[in-house]
């Protein structure tokens, strides 16, 4: 990392407004720009963005875990088919008014045991543990103009903060099988637990 701003959001009344916080990311951008470029531009030699990741947390998003199983009388190879129809299996399950931010399998168990690499394998029963986030498509959409505008970038990936959390306690702890990731801020506590 070679450069991190925070800005609070300023609230104009009691409750948190979707306009309070893409006032706050404004003023975020605008210090960017005008300190973060300059420092990118003295270790890279460019001060230009290539790709930009927003996480979002509570209470803008909404995550939650669940399970997809596939089961068949006889054997089947798993191939990026199969968790592509197990994942296709929550697009059901969103509210309107909400778009997908990210969904993203965190375990699979084929026949009842926790396989990793699963491609391949035979088996007749596969269950998914999915983590799925969900944003308001009033905030993906005005978070996505607000940083299109000033990075002129127009493909923003968005991902979750649990992910984001996850991925990074399992490649600081990884002989940790089981952990709680809390975090607390503001009106809002995100809490992830992990259990094998």
């Amino acid at each position: 990392m070679c450069y991190s701003a925070r800005v609070p959001v300023q609230r104009r009344t009691n409750a948190l407004l979707l306009s309070d916080l893409i006032g706050a990311l404004e003023l975020l951008l605008s210090q960017m720009v005008h300190e973060g470029a300059p420092i990118l531009f003295n270790l890279t030699g460019s001060g230009r963005v290539d790709e930009i990741f927003v996480t979002v947390a509570s209470p803008w998003q909404e995550s939650a875990v669940g399970k997809r199983t596939i089961e068949r009388p006889d054997s089947f190879v798993f191939s990026h088919r199969t968790q592509s129809e197990a994942l296709s299996e929550g697009e059901k399950t969103i509210t309107a008014g909400m778009v997908l931010e990210e969904r993203a399998v965190i375990a699979i168990l084929l026949d009842g045991y926790r396989i990793t690499k699963p491609l391949g394998k035979h088996m007749r029963r596969a269950d998914f543990t999915v983590l799925t986030s969900v944003v308001s498509e009033k905030l993906a959409q005005a978070v996505s103009e607000t940083l299109s505008s000033a990075f002129h970038k127009k493909d923003l990936l968005f991902g979750g903060f649990p992910r984001a959390a996850y991925e990074a306690c399992l490649t600081l702890f990884p002989h940790e099988e089981d952990f709680l990731i809390l975090e607390v801020r503001g009106e809002a506590t995100d809490v992830l637990l992990i259990k094998h």
